[in-house]
């Protein structure tokens, strides 16, 4: 290890790490995705860009380390474990899927390793580009989108002879300042924003809401013999996952472009309000709906140039009355989003503990566990290329749902990416719960006066 030094794992890693001590699936901090060129680039020149865009970010040197009982970090040798080229020339799509997904199920090293598998691909249709399997210790998505451009842009940059890119900003840097923050006063007034915000509820315990419905609370109540019991059960050491991916047609996109600007709300409000209805729909059309947000925290220009992993989780509970519009709505939960991110640099456990001690929940328990995130991030690299993204199911999930509204495609169209365990839900559930967010979206659209009761009584699809 030599003279590095040594430095505590941020929260978000220390979230990570956990929810690999604590499943049998150790690929469960894989993240597998893709970024292909449309156009036909240089194999050798693209695997030379990669290996200069892996030597100009730290994010390849995280490094972690147990000493004695404690797990931390360093910042070493910038490499992969993994740098390969992989031609698909002649092969199906199938095939190259396959091969994705299979790097996508294989646990990485954990300790005193690199972090991140690195593929230089072909594509059958001749698309040329990159496929990764990194390690959420090191990166999250908002990172691993920064390597792309990085490797792309320094491949234009030498084809055509012109200065390279900036190069990202070190990770080490924001470890270090999340270690000055918990030292801070910050910190401490973040812990009391939390417990002021489970306080102003009053006691009222929040119900459990997911996209099956009260289905998986109500085994849970017959198994501890608890009938009221608002919860479900949250520990599983066996959670295999799969992706369905459902897109949006561009014509419904472009009238929710439309819509959003005109009424000053973004796209990430809207389907924020849209599955919350459903939940609320599903769950026996309550009015007080959870649910788990997950946000880069990047926030400044400083982050948002930064590697490594920012990604974290927050709890986002919202009671809103039927009487309310569908614009009430939007400006509700807009309110209450911003305010929130403005407290979410505390652990996210310790935002549970506070929640467990006051609502009376065991740390093995849960009350909303389908999670979503908006995760649209632009890869425009220039020189007239389009890139395609995708996302790699790796067998297991951290999450019961996680709804992930992503773009992807060279047109900068969305689609809506449902990584779900298969042994609790459905693929019915899903396909269920996204008809219905874009009925809700469609109707509030057409009259934002429409109230949440009209919106709860759209019909669902029949299983």
């Amino acid at each position: 290890m030599g003279e590095h030094e040594l430095y505590p794992l941020s929260q978000t890693q220390q979230l990570n790490l956990w929810s690999r001590m604590f499943t049998i699936h150790k690929q469960v901090n894989n993240i597998a995705t893709s970024a292909l060129a449309e156009s036909p680039l240089d194999l050798g020149g693209l695997r030379r860009a990669a290996e200069e865009a892996i030597e100009r970010n730290d994010s390849f040197g995280v490094r972690i380390v147990k000493r004695g009982k404690q797990v931390m970090q360093y910042f070493g040798e910038r490499r992969a474990l993994v740098l390969e080229t992989r031609d698909f020339t002649g092969r199906t799509d199938a095939a190259m899927q396959a091969f994705f997904e299979k790097v996508a199920r294989k646990p990485l090293p954990l300790y005193e390793s690199p972090l991140a598998k690195i593929f230089v691909v072909r594509a059958p249709d001749g698309a040329t580009g990159l496929f990764t399997c990194v390690s959420h210790l090191a990166m999250d998505t908002w990172a691993i989108h920064l390597f792309y451009r990085d490797v792309f842009q320094i491949y234009f940059a030498r084809v055509e002879s012109v200065p390279l890119p900036e190069p990202i900003l070190p990770f080490e840097e924001l470890v270090k300042v999340e270690m000055e923050y918990e030292a801070s006063q910050r910190r401490e007034q973040d812990r009391e924003f939390w417990r002021q915000e489970v306080a102003s509820y009053g006691g009222r315990l929040p119900g459990y809401t997911n996209v099956n419905g009260t289905r998986y609370r109500d085994w849970y109540r017959k198994l501890i013999r608890k009938p009221d019991r608002p919860f479900g059960w949250s520990v599983f050491l066996r959670t295999t996952a799969r992706h369905e991916v459902i897109g949006i047609e561009r014509a419904d996109l472009d009238v929710m472009a439309a819509f959003c600007e005109e009424q000053r709300v973004s796209l990430q409000v809207l389907f924020l309000v849209a599955l919350r209805t459903y939940l609320a729909r599903v769950s026996g059309k309550v009015d007080d709906v959870t649910m788990s947000l997950t946000l880069a925290r990047r926030g400044t220009l400083v982050e948002k140039k930064s590697g490594g992993d920012r990604a974290t989780g927050l709890i986002f509970r919202t009671i809103v009355p039927h009487e309310a519009t569908f614009l009430d709505a939007l400006q509700q939960v807009a309110h209450k989003q911003n305010s929130v991110l403005r407290h979410a640099d505390l652990n996210y456990l310790e935002v549970r503990q506070i929640e467990w001690e006051a609502y009376g929940i065991k740390p093995y328990e849960e009350f909303g566990p389908a999670t979503f995130a908006f995760q649209a991030i632009s890869l425009d690299v220039g020189h007239g290329v389009s890139l395609r993204t995708d996302w790699y199911c790796s067998g297991t999930s951290q999450m019961q749902v996680y709804v992930m509204v992503m773009g992807g495609g060279a047109d900068g169209s969305l689609r809506i990416i449902y990584e779900y365990r298969n042994t609790h839900i459905r693929v019915a559930d899903l396909r269920r719960c996204h008809t219905y967010m874009l009925d809700v979206i469609r109707a509030g659209i057409r009259n934002p006066d429409i109230t949440m009761a009209e919106l709860l009584e759209l019909p669902l699809l029949k299983e």
